[in-house]
């Protein structure tokens, strides 16, 4: 079983020269900033808790792979071609409150245009706290990890 953790990109256009961004994995609580197009945002937390499950689940004997489309600065066609190209079997990642509906899209996005039957684990504080109704608004997602997931 392929598993990719996913950081995914989420960026809104302000204007000709400015461009909004948001951070989830690896913050404390998921935040925007505003940065020039095609720079690097000032802050980039490492996800940390993305990274130790994917080290877990690697020593498991799951192949992993990670993409971190923040960190990369890429937009959202640019992350699903490398998600497609990933063709994995399970993509995790950390939906966030701020960014409901782009999750939602994202998530049917992602099944779209993986070759595979993939299935999508939402994770992290936000998927704890709203559980099934987190389900019930990302309906393409299949999963609401409880808990601390990096265990």
């Amino acid at each position: 079983m392929k598993i990719l953790f996913l950081n995914p990109s989420f960026k809104l256009g302000r204007g000709p020269f400015l461009e909004q961004y948001l951070v989830r994995a690896g913050s404390r609580w998921p935040h925007t900033g505003t940065k020039l197009r095609f720079m690097r945002p000032h802050y980039l937390p490492f996800p940390f808790f993305l990274a130790i499950a994917a080290a877990v689940a690697r020593r498991a004997g799951f192949e992993v792979a990670a993409l971190d489309a923040v960190a990369l600065d890429i937009d959202g066609e640019t992350m699903l071609k490398a998600i497609a190209v990933c063709n994995p079997d399970l993509v995790v990642f950390e939906p966030a409150a701020s960014s409901l509906d782009f999750d939602a899209g994202l998530c049917a996005a992602i099944k779209t245009r993986c070759t595979r039957r993939v299935r999508i684990a939402l994770c992290g504080p936000f998927a704890l706290s709203a559980g099934g109704r987190l389900l019930g608004r990302l309906r393409a997602a299949d999963f609401a990890v409880h808990g601390e997931y990096e265990m």
